[in-house]
């Protein structure tokens, strides 16, 4: 069982840097380029999530150990819409995805939410499928990792789709 909270980062940054930089090296998470150390991925988030990004949570575990992380970014209120990103394990309960874009659709007046993922981030990709995230643009190669060149699918979804998803269960 897996539960969703706002990151601690004294408590849970060594967690996400481990998770993000070797079991999914092949990611790219907004706002990081290249292999960096962990006082470096400690102080960029640091200061991403006091300009880029807008909300930071950690899925946790029964035991409080840290097993999927999601980040708001990108966020426009007078447009109202915002882009999300999530670093999952193949093994994730994928209904904490779904519940990180209703909380963020509850708590903010959103009607758009928008992902961006690399063709080589399947479970991702097909996370976003399952919740209802249309399709909108391809980004041809678009993202240099390890040495190929990947396209980014750009995929949203409305609030309303979301929120009746939730009405209803």
């Amino acid at each position: 069982m897996f539960r969703l909270r706002k990151i601690d980062l004294q408590r849970d940054l060594h967690q996400v840097y481990a998770m993000s930089s070797k079991e999914y090296s092949n990611i790219s998470i907004p706002g990081f380029t290249g292999i960096i150390s962990e006082s470096q991925f400690h102080s960029r988030i640091v200061s991403m999530l006091h300009g880029f990004y807008h909300d930071c949570y950690v899925a946790v575990d029964e035991k409080d150990s840290v097993c999927g992380f999601f980040i708001s970014y990108d966020f426009r209120i007078v447009d109202s819409h915002c882009k999300i990103y999530a670093v999952m394990p193949l093994s994730f309960d994928k209904e904490m995805f779904g519940e990180f874009i209703h909380r963020l659709f509850v708590e903010y007046p959103l009607r758009k939410i928008f992902v961006e993922v690399g063709e080589n981030e399947k479970e991702l990709l097909q996370t976003a499928d399952y919740f209802g995230f249309k399709r909108e643009a391809v980004l041809i190669k678009s993202r240099f990792i390890d040495g190929i060149f990947y396209d980014t699918v750009i995929s949203s979804i409305y609030a309303k789709d979301v929120l009746r998803r939730y009405n209803n269960e």
